[in-house]
């Protein structure tokens, strides 16, 4: 199974977080934000979604990567480590920019389980 590599140096912006996963009236991050708080992650407390998608490229393996011009696109999948230890698995959605230090987050949501990325 291959890991995101540079994991432990993921770069996950605040308002990525705060603004938009748990955002309840985004008008693009509400769903996401519904589907977060059922598993008692809230934006009150979002410093705790932010440490377990700093986890979530550590646990999961790459299901797909994609290259273009700006850099390389990695899929990972499954669990996360909530609150309420139910686990859900979600999707997170990182790039690797070109001359930039690591992985930034794109987004998370819940989707179709994804085959394993081959080694």
């Amino acid at each position: 199974m291959t890991r995101l590599l540079g994991a432990q140096a993921v770069v996950i912006i605040e308002a990525k977080v705060r603004d938009y996963l748990l955002n309840d009236s985004h008008s693009i991050g509400a769903g996401k934000a519904k589907l977060l708080t059922q598993f008692s992650f809230s934006r009150p407390d979002w410093p705790i979604l932010m440490a377990a998608l700093r986890r979530h490229p550590i646990d999961n393996a790459i299901v797909e990567t994609t290259s273009n011009a700006f850099g390389t696109k990695h899929i990972l999948q499954c669990q996360i480590a909530s609150p309420d230890d139910r686990n859900p698995c979600i999707i997170t959605v990182w790039i690797a920019e070109n001359g930039q230090a690591g992985p930034r987050l794109i987004t998370a949501y819940a989707g179709p389980p994804l085959a394993p990325h081959p080694i």
